[in-house]
């Protein structure tokens, strides 16, 4: 992403913040629900995909 397209401000007038920031906050976000459902699976016992992933044998 290059920082012009990063930088300007978007929201309310009250609120300006730029889009980088925003972006960010919804990756953020993202990563916390996701933590959730992981809890959320490991507690009915499967295996989340992200830890799936790397205990499969490599490929050959």
């Amino acid at each position: 992403m290059q920082s012009i397209t990063v930088g300007p401000g978007v929201g309310q007038a009250a609120a300006k913040t730029v889009r980088g920031a925003v972006l960010m906050f919804n990756v953020a976000h993202n990563n916390e629900h996701y933590g959730n459902i992981v809890v959320y699976m490991r507690v009915k016992g499967h295996v989340p995909p992200s830890t799936a992933r790397t205990q499969q044998p490599p490929k050959k």
